[in-house]
C-alpha cells in the first residue's frame, strides 16, 4: 500500500509541491532523534517516504528520517515541532524536517486543492473579487498562508488563514462539497 501511495503521490504533484510536501530540513537539529509526542515509527525507503507518510497521518507536523549504519532506515512522525531544548539524543545520520514554512521562504505561487478548506480559521474575508485578486491580497498580508475560494453564481468568497491544512490542529476537509477550493503558498 505505501508503494501506491508514494507512486500517486510522485504522478501529481509539481516540484515545488513535493519541495513543500517533503517539508523544510533544520540543519540544526540534525543528528537527533526526539521522543516527545511520537507518532508513528517505520522502516522507510526514502525521505520521501518518509514525508508521504507523515503528510498522510493526521496530526504528523513534523518527521526524522535516520540512516543507521547497518544501511537501514527508519522514518519517525511526531505530532509537534521539536527545538533543541525538548528532550532529545544523539543519532548520527538523522535530519530533521518540518512542514512549517518560514515567512521569508512564502511564495507568490499556489498549491491547489480541489474541494477543500480548514474550518474556523479565517484572518480576513474579502466578498466579491477574483480568484487573482484573492491571491495577491494574501502575498500582500504577511500573515496569509492560504486562501479558501468560493465562486458560484450567488456568492464570491475570499478567506485568508494564517494557518495551512499541515501544520494546524483545526479541521482540514478534503473531498468537502462545500463549494471551497484551498490554495496554499508554496515554500521556496
Amino acid at each position: 500500500m505505501t508503494g501506491k501511495i508514494l507512486l500517486v503521490f510522485a504522478l501529481v504533484c509539481s516540484a515545488s509541491e513535493v519541495k513543500e510536501r517533503t517539508g523544510q530540513r533544520d540543519g540544526n537539529l540534525a543528528d537527533l532523534i526526539f521522543a516527545g509526542d511520537l507518532l508513528f515509527t517505520f522502516n522507510a525507503r526514502s525521505t520521501l517516504e518518509c514525508a508521504v507518510q507523515c503528510f498522510s497521518v493526521q496530526g504528523c507536523l513534523t518527521y526524522t528520517y535516520i540512516r543507521l549504519a547497518s544501511k537501514s532506515t527508519s522514518c519517525r512522525g511526531h505530532t509537534s515541532v521539536m527545538t533543541y531544548e525538548r528532550p532529545h539524543e544523539s543519532a548520527p545520520g538523522s535530519s530533521y524536517y518540518s512542514f512549517a514554512c518560514e515567512p521569508s521562504n512564502l511564495q507568490a505561487e499556489f498549491l491547489f486543492y480541489q474541494n477543500a478548506r480548514v474550518l474556523d480559521s479565517n484572518i480576513y474575508v474579502y466578498r466579491d473579487v477574483s480568484l487573482d485578486e484573492c491571491k495577491e491580497l494574501c502575498v500582500s498580508e504577511a500573515q496569509c498562508r492560504t486562501i479558501e475560494y468560493k465562486s458560484n453564481e450567488s456568492k464570491v468568497r475570499c478567506n485568508m488563514a494564517a494557518v495551512t491544512a499541515l501544520n494546524t490542529s483545526v479541521v482540514w476537509e478534503p473531498d468537502s462539497n462545500h463549494g471551497y477550493d484551498y490554495y496554499q503558498r508554496a515554500c521556496a
